[in-house]
């Protein structure tokens, strides 16, 4: 994810394989921060998921987070649905869909508000559980993921460790020519986005 995006829209759409024996998840979609110095329970995260009760929930791991029960009907086993997570870090403000693949009706969805002390560094997918006292895990499959990044506040931050420096100079001078690290927008990293990474030289504000 782009970290110094202020927000990420996340789509992907989701069919719950099976959900196992025991009491747990297929699949987990959405936001994390993880420096990889803890275990990925202890980061903050922003996650849609299928519970082994057949229903939609959030997970938020962030101040005034909670678990909420995203009111759809029943998860059908085998059916495709598609999951949308818009969450805007400057506001607050998180939206939630989940919508027939095929019909493309929405089903349940809805939003909230919390006050973010950070903003997301990863795109989020986690593997079906197998709890203890399970022995069939709880399986899903992922496909057609899409995801935008708007609201970049230091799109010169190439290795988005917070400042505009040396570093990020040799990222850009390394794609010359290149259109990976366009900053100015013309298809084309040349002299032109060298005046705006040496503009923003310094601390991300």
């Amino acid at each position: 994810a782009a970290q110094f995006a202020t927000v990420h829209d996340l789509t992907a759409d989701v069919r719950v394989d099976t959900f196992g024996d025991g009491q747990s998840w297929p699949t987990t979609v959405g936001f994390t921060m993880d420096d990889g110095s803890l275990d990925i329970n202890g980061s903050p995260q922003c996650l849609i998921y299928p519970w082994f009760d057949g229903n939609w929930y959030f997970f938020l791991n962030e101040p005034n987070g909670d678990i909420f029960l995203i009111i759809t009907p029943p998860i059908v086993v085998g059916h495709w649905y598609t999951v949308n997570l818009r969450v805007d870090t400057s506001t607050g403000d998180i939206n939630l869909l989940i919508s027939d693949t095929a019909t493309t009706l929405p089903l349940g969805g809805g939003q909230i508000n919390i006050d973010f002390d950070r903003n997301y560094d990863r795109l989020s997918f986690f593997d079906g559980e197998l709890p203890g006292t399970a022995t069939t895990s709880a399986q899903a499959t992922v496909d057609n993921i899409r995801y935008v990044a708007t609201g970049v506040i230091c799109p010169s931050d190439f290795n988005a460790d917070g400042s505009i420096d040396s570093t990020d100079l040799a990222v850009l001078l390394a794609d010359w020519g290149g259109s990976d690290n366009d900053l100015d927008g013309d298809g084309s990293v040349g002299s032109s986005d060298l005046a705006v990474l040496l503009a923003a030289w310094g601390n991300c504000d």
